[in-house]
């Protein structure tokens, strides 16, 4: 997979929905694999399906996507206590 370049890491960490769509998935950037896997979904979405990556439908189908493949590794980023 590519790499990012700085710029385009500063861009995405100065979008507040963003911002936003990382605190609520804290696995991002520590979780290698599932880090790799948004960004392919990433890919599809921009480029194969246009979807406007500055829209919430945008991080609603990386939500939706990752989850409905990866639910098992997911759940250790989440309390079960609440």
């Amino acid at each position: 997979m590519k790499k990012l370049t700085n710029k385009q890491i500063e861009e995405m960490f100065n979008d507040p929905v963003m911002l936003q769509w990382e605190r609520s998935n804290q696995w991002f950037g520590k979780d290698e694999f599932l880090s790799e896997e948004a960004m392919k979904i990433h890919k599809v979405l921009m480029d194969k399906e246009k979807i406007d990556t500055d829209s919430q439908e945008y991080y609603n189908q990386i939500d939706i996507r990752i989850y409905n493949k990866h639910k098992k590794r997911l759940l250790k980023y989440f309390s079960h206590g609440n």
